[in-house]
């Protein structure tokens, strides 16, 4: 859960990157924490709300500071309710992580695609290079909004490159 402490620093945050010209977006790998999420933001522009669907999310999953494998579905209704809150919704996952079905293709799809020969120096901004083609939900290469390529490690500090749409 977000504290008020964090929801100040959330704030500030996200009118330093406003102030220098870039869009923030929210992320969460536990679906129904999305309204503390939107509230951290305290009204401030969001450019998405992004849902992680994938094996170890949710309460107690690898990607939540925890263990185990626990995969947490987001629902219509938690969608529904960043809609009506008038902030784009967004799914990141992976082919062999997604794990709900395939009624969610009218949301832009965030899709990680783990590639190890793609390093800081050959990392080419693209969703199609390298080729990838969602196989999972009923998503096809028109629906992503963002493929993650890879994390890297450069001088101990990790790298996520991510490609993201110019018609986002």
């Amino acid at each position: 859960m977000l504290t008020p402490a964090t929801n100040a620093s959330t704030q500030a945050i996200v009118r330093a990157a406003e102030a220098a010209g870039l869009q923030v977006g929210a992320f969460t790998c536990s679906p129904e924490d999305y309204a503390a999420g939107i509230s951290a933001f305290g009204g401030l522009p969001m450019a998405f709300f992004a849902f992680d669907v994938e094996p170890g999310n949710g309460p107690g999953g690898s990607n939540c500071n925890g263990s185990g494998s626990t995969i947490v579905r987001v629902t219509s209704a938690e969608v529904a309710a960043v809609r009506a809150d008038g902030i784009r919704p967004v799914i990141y996952s992976f082919p062999g992580g997604w794990q709900g079905g395939t009624g969610f293709t009218n949301i832009r799809l965030w899709a990680s695609q783990g590639n190890s020969r793609i390093t800081l120096n050959n990392w080419v901004h693209s969703l199609t290079n390298p080729p990838f083609s969602p196989t999972f939900g009923g998503w096809t290469q028109s629906d992503l909004m963002a493929m993650q390529n890879v994390y890297l490690s450069y001088n101990g500090v990790m790298v996520d490159l991510d490609s993201m749409s110019t018609n986002y």
